[in-house]
């Protein structure tokens, strides 16, 4: 069994390796096979396609990302809800997806939205990484730190903006952690000069 476990996790860090470096569509299971020093029926074993192995890979990611930031909140005991937002680009910045990664789900997405299962396991990643942001906002609304416009469209207006810097490849570090808190700022204080 561990042995098992062992291959499996060498099976995904060399499809994740390659997925990075020459996109999901460039890489074909023949090369994960060879790369990973394995059989064909032992990546079988494990996964029925190239697409399920990514989705496993990007269902990873997702859990990892989700975890660790469930866990920060765990150990810190932050009780303010506006210093949770600002922590949450903290984290955001300190743990966030590998762009090139985020690039290669781009394709993916483009070219295999097809199955059902595909679709489900997507929108499934998407409902769990969207509760985060949603969970963050809906606090300080409670606590009446924000208005009361529709939630569902504040999440998906605050976690554009992280998903658009996510997305400035050509960007310094130093400048994405800046962009972060200001996105907060921004979201938080609107881009108007108060009079």
């Amino acid at each position: 069994m561990e042995r098992s476990i062992e291959l499996k996790d060498t099976i995904v860090y060399t499809a994740k390796e390659l997925f990075k470096t020459k996109g999901y569509s460039e890489t074909t299971i023949g090369e994960i096979i060879k790369e990973a020093n394995t059989s064909k029926g032992n990546l079988y074993y494990h996964f029925d396609n190239k697409e399920a192995l990514f989705l496993y890979i990007f269902e990873q990611e997702t859990k990892y990302w989700v975890d660790s930031w469930k866990q920060y909140l765990n150990d810190t005991y932050i009780t303010d809800p506006i210093e949770k937002l600002y922590k949450f680009a903290d984290h955001h910045f300190y743990n966030n997806f590998d762009y090139t990664l985020l690039q290669r789900f781009e394709e993916f997405f483009t070219l295999t939205f097809k199955s059902i299962e595909t679709k489900k396991r997507m929108e499934e990643m998407n409902q769990e990484y969207t509760l985060m942001y949603k969970e963050l906002l809906l606090e300080c609304q409670e606590k009446e730190l924000l208005n009361n416009n529709n939630l569902d469209d504040l999440t998906l207006l605050f976690m554009s903006l992280f998903t658009g810097i996510d997305y400035q490849q050509a960007t310094s570090s130093d400048k994405k952690k800046n962009l972060y808190k200001l996105a907060i700022e921004v979201f938080l204080n609107g881009v108007l000069r108060k009079k």
